[in-house]
């Protein structure tokens, strides 16, 4: 038998060590690597990941011919095409998110804000629970919120997206109430609802008031809401949707400024809401129909 001074590396090699490493012949040498091993496509960052792409990836189909010639333009100097550097640059900055609370990752008393603009948010008994994506909380309709800190929402265009399950049709009015800010302070919004009738997501200050319905979500199950704010210059639009699609519209010729607030979830003043919440988004843009409905249809993968 010839000695050798590294007899595993050799061709013939086999068993479970050669199903962990490849080998290489180059320029008279045996050389060998680790096989490279993907990441299990089911982990939670991977399954974020792929869908920041899909977001994006969405947003680019409904740009202008205009608008793809400009990107394509500037990637022309880095050897990319125009799609390529569209993505390079939204799925990494993340340019138009201004909140996004998976809920499924506790740092100490925080849950960790993803959207690279650090706005954890500060748990006031709240506790995780089963959620319609990996982990969600719970709030127990007696003191449990989550308080969000500066979030600068005063733009012109806003879209908030999130889940919830409770038992609506039995909920107390005090306890229907699971988005605000602080009413006290002149300007608010919230998600509420009245006496068993249709949620709303109320915006309102204390010259004018909107309030557009959500739909009456069935009872102890998982319900997707959007809501959507804009300001065009002359008029107010809001837009409200229950698991992607369209409920109600309401435009008023006056602006509402948003409030540029701490904000809380689970909380409305001294009233608590009573349910679970998960996957709570805000964007600095207005998602169109077809991008909500698919925000809505999302699955953890089993």
């Amino acid at each position: 038998m010839v000695k050798t001074k590294i007899p595993l590396l050799s061709f013939e090699a086999h068993g479970t060590i050669a199903k962990e490493i490849t080998f290489q012949r180059r320029d008279g040498a045996t050389f060998s690597r680790q096989t490279p091993a993907p990441r299990d496509a089911k982990t939670l960052p991977q399954i974020y990941h792929r869908w920041d792409y899909i977001h994006y990836l969405h947003l680019w189909t409904l740009l202008s011919p205009a608008v793809k010639q400009t990107w394509l333009t500037n990637a022309s100097r880095y050897h990319m095409t125009g799609l390529n550097l569209y993505l390079k640059t939204h799925v990494k900055h993340l340019t138009d998110m201004s909140l996004r609370l998976h809920l499924d990752r506790q740092i100490g008393s925080y849950t960790y804000d993803s959207s690279l603009n650090s706005r954890h948010a500060t748990i006031y008994g709240a506790v995780p629970c089963p959620g319609r994506i990996s982990t969600a909380f719970h709030f127990d309709g007696l003191d449990d919120y989550l308080s969000i800190p500066l979030t600068a929402l005063s733009g012109a265009e806003l879209t908030f997206l999130w889940w919830a399950k409770a038992n609506w049709s039995a909920l107390p009015i005090s306890q229907c109430r699971c988005l605000s800010t602080d009413h006290s302070l002149g300007s608010n919004y919230e998600f509420r609802t009245y006496n068993n009738n249709p949620l709303q997501f109320y915006w309102g200050d204390s010259t004018d008031a909107w309030a557009v319905s959500l739909g009456k979500p069935a009872d102890n199950v998982w319900t997707h809401f959007t809501a959507t704010f804009k300001w065009d210059g002359s008029n107010t639009t809001t837009r409200g949707y229950q698991n992607g699609d369209f409920v109600e519209q309401v435009v008023k010729a006056s602006r509402f400024q948003l409030p540029d607030l701490a904000f809380d979830i689970g909380k409305w003043n001294s009233s608590f809401f009573l349910g679970d919440i998960d996957e709570f988004t805000v964007f600095t843009t207005i998602l169109p129909d077809t991008l909500i409905k698919l925000y809505s249809e999302r699955r953890y993968p089993s």
